[in-house]
């Protein structure tokens, strides 16, 4: 199974305080010998749109950009309403770190176990938490 992760950045590439669709661009690495291997930038189309910040549209738009990148991770310091629509297509990570590069050490430890939730889990992904230590738990379906 190819694993592609976009993580949810600003402009100067630092996680925020934001949703993970209201992040300015994304970064796109893939798992590979167990090692994060950056392979580009997306621009996040969405960020200028007029459409409603929780609308299913806007979630549905953003779906298809990841899908189309093969992205199948989602790496954020915060995620919204829609996590209930994206948690069936990706893994969310939410993360604690304000820079990839430190990141990168916490995930790499909990890879094989998201790795095992891609693969056990298709169409209801567990949250990832890794802000203090790591939890995983069920993504609320109502609301």
């Amino acid at each position: 199974m190819k694993i592609r992760l976009a993580f949810a950045v600003n402009r100067a590439e630092v996680f925020e305080q934001k949703h993970f669709g209201e992040a300015e661009k994304f970064l796109i690495y893939k798992w590979e010998a167990n090692q994060l291997v950056f392979q580009q930038a997306i621009e996040n189309p969405l960020v200028q749109t007029p459409l409603e910040r929780h609308s299913p549209e806007k979630a549905e738009l953003l779906i298809s950009l990841l899908k189309e990148q093969g992205i199948n991770i989602l790496v954020s310091k915060q995620f919204g309403k829609n996590i209930k629509r994206v948690n069936a297509l990706f893994v969310p990570v939410q993360v604690g770190t304000s820079s990839p590069d430190e990141l990168f050490p916490i995930l790499k430890k909990q890879m094989r176990w998201i790795e095992e939730e891609l693969l056990q889990n298709a169409g209801n992904y567990k949250l990832f938490n890794l802000q203090k230590g790591t939890i995983k738990t069920a993504v609320n379906s109502k609301n």
